[in-house]
């Protein structure tokens, strides 16, 4: 096969596309010795801030570029994005936005994040703000990876909480399962953590398959971390909805959480968007924290094996529905045995399809009520 200098230098993320230009990278180029003026830091941050916020609110794919808004005399950016693995396969990324012609802006998402801003053909490497290290870790650990092929499963990095612990003492992680199913409970679990917690390596629940799952769960156990788990049946999800659910799953865990761990912790990380919690303290909702937080992760785990032993249960009592297999989730074969038996007590009545079945045997009962009236 023919060797292409090009197509290796984007494979190895020395070249990106932003709009239809190409554009060196920091890899493999020198950087300046000579510290960047002062005068660009302010402007270069309020960029960064910019670029951090969109890839936050949807991740770019890697190869892709898009507009942003950066404001300034430069009112518009065209962002970049690289996405690979280093010699540990673990994913690494490069995210930028180019400004103008002669100058871009790079960050090098990896386990020693930095900055790189090129200026016409000077590259000076700058450290990360502080307030947008999670953030940057946060793109990466949500780019979509299928571009780099199979990836190993990691352990949450705990990015989260290394910063956290900068500032406070403790910590309470919290996530959820059997938001999105058709039947079946809520779980919230919450997870305490300080920095001499003794928690073993955990995993975004999803990496992991049923048994890894339990093994991990019991790890948990063992540790002494304080955890707790709380349920939310179907009748309360049908009456409150399932944003509310989820806030009273999660602060009845916490909850129970702190009275185990014998104090209030000082920081709650939530994995998801913001809920209407009455816990007091100071919240941070992270999109997919399972990846950033050990406390999410744990807590991930900690639900999903909680709900899938609930499902096991139900399905014991309700076999037609297969929750042995769907999980309560509206998987094609739940949905054919719903059109073959119906629903059951242990399906959410608020949820489509169970909402229009219950609408439709409504109807149908009002109808037969009427044609009695009228022929009485």
């Amino acid at each position: 096969m023919k060797h292409n200098p090009f197509i290796e230098q984007i494979k190895e993320g020395k070249r990106v596309k932003a709009g239809s230009q190409w554009l060196r990278t920091h890899r493999g180029l020198p950087v300046c010795r000579e510290p960047l003026p002062p005068a660009y830091l302010a402007r270069l941050n309020e960029i960064l801030n910019f670029l951090a916020s969109a890839e936050k609110a949807k991740p770019s794919p890697p190869g892709q570029s898009f507009e942003i808004p950066i404001s300034g005399k430069a009112s518009i950016g065209r962002t970049y994005k690289w996405l690979g693995k280093d010699a540990e396969e673990k994913r690494i990324g490069i995210v930028g936005v180019m400004i103008d012609g002669e100058h871009h802006l790079s960050v090098e998402m990896s386990a020693a994040p930095a900055v790189y801003f090129h200026r016409q053909d000077q590259i000076f490497k700058l450290e990360v703000p502080p307030d947008l290290k999670l953030s940057f870790a946060e793109v990466l650990s949500r780019t979509p990876g299928k571009y780099i092929g199979e990836e190993t499963v990691q352990p949450s990095s705990g990015v989260i909480e290394l910063e956290a612990f900068k500032k406070v003492s403790c910590v309470i992680g919290c996530d959820e399962s059997n938001r999105g199913g058709v039947a079946g409970s809520l779980i919230g679990s919450a997870v305490f953590l300080t920095p001499d917690s003794n928690l073993p390596p955990v995993y975004d629940s999803k990496q992991l398959d049923r048994e890894a799952r339990k093994r991990v769960f019991e790890e948990i156990k063992q540790s002494g971390v304080p955890f707790a788990f709380s349920v939310v049946d179907v009748e309360t999800i049908d009456r409150i909805g399932i944003t509310r659910a989820n806030a009273l799953a999660f602060d009845l865990a916490i909850k129970e959480c702190e009275a185990k761990a014998g104090r209030p912790a000082e920081l709650l990380v939530l994995d998801g968007g913001k809920l209407p919690l009455s816990a007091p303290q100071p919240k941070q909702f992270v999109t997919k924290g399972e990846s950033v937080s050990r406390a999410i992760a744990a807590a991930s785990v900690i639900a999903t094996a909680v709900h899938e032993q609930l499902m096991m249960e139900l399905h014991a009592k309700y076999p037609e529905w297969e929750f042995d297999k769907n999980m309560g989730y509206a998987q094609p074969g739940h949905l054919r045995a719903l059109e073959v038996h119906g629903f059951c007590p242990a399906h959410r009545k608020s949820f489509n399809p169970i909402k229009q079945m219950v609408e439709a045997q409504l109807a149908s009962s009002q109808g037969r009520d009427q044609l009695t009236i009228g022929f009485s």
